[in-house]
């Protein structure tokens, strides 16, 4: 039956208690200032009571758990947002790379290479029997093949950056797994209460999700990490992703691995930094390369079907005066890198066609001021599209088009880091550690403690007197 022992053991729960709350509170404070620490409480219960005939007595109090204080739909929110700035991100990083091969701010681009090279015909037609009006032609056809080499070669730089950036990510992904796998097995080790370990799982997945788009499933100790809907981590076990670039644009493989099993999954990437550059490299790159080619191929060949209709000095017709393709070339495909000047036309500038007949030589103009009226003709289309465009509103275009992604870009960009500052405003105010209430939490457990010591008092003093009666 109940009695001063069982007092004993009921100040004795209270003292073991209380001092766990204080240790905890203890804990909170000294980690205020640690990243990615969660606030801890400590769980007291009544322990069972003692039953007797009048009904059961109380027993004293026990500290059943101490947990991690979180909200778990703001933490998932947080994780979503955070990969969708990984993706905004990076293809911002590399859109403004493509920028920068199409801005006639900061050098003299297309649009002004262009330009001039059909001035220089304008010029030509002036006076058609000119060498040194050819000699211009000559010089701004070599400005505007360089321009459009250039062009490529920038868009074909950010491709190279891409694929190697893309490799780096892919290797941090499956460190971030081999160690989540890790803290999985430390986890299971402590029974589940590793709220520290847990800790550092939770601001792995974090990063995880700057990365790639990931989905979780939380089993208690262990949890599984799925990526592409495949098990990236499995409980203690990690698989790996692996990286293959193709030698086309936009070519390239993200296969999952199990052992010697692999599976593509680059389809099924979405979301974070991997998502963003499979976006630039498979898409944005691309595209942009494929409109720039076919405006030098569109170019290159309205310009030589002129000038092989058409009479040089030396009465010769029949003559391109652009190389449009290597040997190994197919139809468009890296038109802007390949743009060449026909050789009779780097050898001699008498080369250049200005005539329509023989006969008509040196006097005859129509060919120079047909070539020259290439320039307000609307003789390009886009590709996808029906309405032809001058070369001036076609490059206009694709240069609107990357402003416009730009705009959108920085737009969703400042929304989701303005969402991300609001989230973490709310994680703050409740897993966050408040040094206030930290302090308000320790004075409450120690007047706590200080009263289960007073109670052991008495009932020390209670088996003093009743030992005294005893003798």
């Amino acid at each position: 039956m109940p009695g001063l022992i069982q007092s004993l053991e009921t100040g004795k729960r209270a003292l073991v208690a209380n001092q766990t709350a204080l240790s905890t509170s203890e804990h909170n404070i000294a980690n205020v200032n640690t990243p990615g620490y969660t606030r801890q409480e400590v769980v007291l219960e009544a322990t069972p009571p003692y039953l007797t005939s009048i009904g059961g007595l109380g027993t004293g109090v026990q500290a059943s758990d101490v947990r991690r204080v979180k909200d778990l739909y703001i933490d998932s929110q947080i994780q979503k947002q955070q990969n969708a700035l990984g993706e905004l991100e990076v293809r911002q990083t590399y859109l403004r790379q493509i920028e920068s091969a199409l801005n006639e701010a900061s050098a003299p681009g297309l649009e002004k290479a262009m330009s001039e090279f059909f001035g220089a015909y304008r010029a030509l037609a002036e006076n058609p029997a000119g060498l040194g009006e050819r000699k211009v032609v000559r010089e701004k056809a070599i400005q505007l093949t360089d321009t459009f080499k250039r062009t490529s070669l920038i868009l074909h730089q950010a491709d190279f950056s891409a694929r190697a950036d893309i490799e780096a990510t892919v290797s941090q992904v499956n460190a971030y797994a081999e160690e989540i796998a890790r803290l999985n097995r430390a986890i299971s080790g402590k029974g589940g209460r590793a709220n520290d370990l847990k800790d550092q799982r939770d601001a792995l997945l974090g990063d995880l999700s700057k990365l790639v788009d990931i989905e979780t499933l939380d089993h208690g100790d262990n949890l599984t990490v799925y990526v592409g809907g495949k098990a990236l981590v499995d409980g203690s076990t990690a698989k790996s992703l692996v990286y293959q670039g193709g030698s086309r644009s936009g070519d390239i493989q993200i296969a999952f691995r199990d052992g010697a099993y692999y599976e593509d999954i680059t389809n099924r990437i979405q979301g974070g930094k991997l998502g963003g550059l499979t976006e630039v490299i498979q898409k944005d790159i691309p595209s942009y390369l494929n409109q720039i080619d076919h405006l030098a191929f569109v170019l290159g060949g309205e310009v030589n079907v002129l000038h092989r209709q058409g009479y040089d000095l030396a009465g010769q017709t029949g003559q391109p005066f652009f190389v449009l393709a290597k040997p190994d070339q197919k139809a468009e495909q890296d038109a802007s890198r390949f743009l060449e000047l026909a050789e009779p036309i780097k050898r001699s500038e008498s080369a250049i066609a200005a005539a329509t007949t023989k006969q008509g030589l040196p006097g005859d103009n129509r060919t120079a001021l047909a070539i020259a009226g290439l320039w307000n003709n609307q003789i390009i289309v886009k590709p996808g599209s029906k309405d032809a465009k001058t070369f001036s509103e076609y490059l206009g275009g694709i240069v609107s088009g990357v402003g416009g992604t730009m705009q959108r870009l920085e737009a969703e960009l400042k929304t989701t880091q303005g969402t991300l500052e609001q989230l973490a405003t709310q994680r703050d105010s409740v897993s966050g550690v408040s040094l206030d209430e930290e302090m308000i939490t320790l004075t409450r457990y120690q007047r706590a403690f200080q009263a289960a010591s007073q109670s052991l008092i008495v009932t020390q003093t209670m088996f003093d007197s009743l030992l005294g009666i005893v003798r």
